[in-house]
């Protein structure tokens, strides 16, 4: 089951197994040097898939000034390969265009996924660059105007 809620609105067991499928995924697996858990998650919406008792699916939305952005996208290594990621990404932008039809989105997407996104219809805006070890691109979507 698919849930959305905001970082106050999280029990302690949903937040204590995002943060658990994070880790897993972003520090054991990708071997990221950057502090997973930052002030963005106070502000995000967080969306994940619940199966089994456990988080399997997981990414945050958050606003800045001008922009909307998302990130943290993860899939528990046993459930890849089923395109969760894919329900996650149109899950986010459906949240984006409800939440912040007149926003750009702007996001810091990991190079090997960078198809997933211009499948979005979101495009680069620059190189690729280094972050926490890991390559990047930046990575931009017109605004949902209503």
């Amino acid at each position: 089951m698919w849930k959305v809620r905001k970082f106050n609105q999280l029990t302690l067991d949903e937040l204590f197994k995002i943060y658990q499928l994070r880790c897993e995924v972003f520090v054991a697996e990708q071997k990221i040097t950057l502090q997973d858990i930052d002030d963005n998650d106070k502000k995000a919406w967080h969306l994940f898939l619940i199966d089994d008792n456990q988080i399997i699916c997981y990414g945050r939305i958050y606003e800045q000034t001008h922009y909307v952005t998302f990130g943290r996208i993860a899939v528990k290594s046993n459930y890849r390969g089923k395109h969760l990621g894919e329900d996650l990404v149109r899950h986010i932008m459906n949240l984006i265009a409800d939440k912040y039809p007149k926003k750009e989105i702007m996001i810091e997407a990991q190079k090997y996924v960078e198809d997933l996104y211009t499948s979005f219809n979101f495009v680069p805006t620059g190189g690729v660059f280094l972050e926490g070890g890991v390559e990047h691109i930046k990575m931009k979507h017109q605004p949902f105007i209503k």
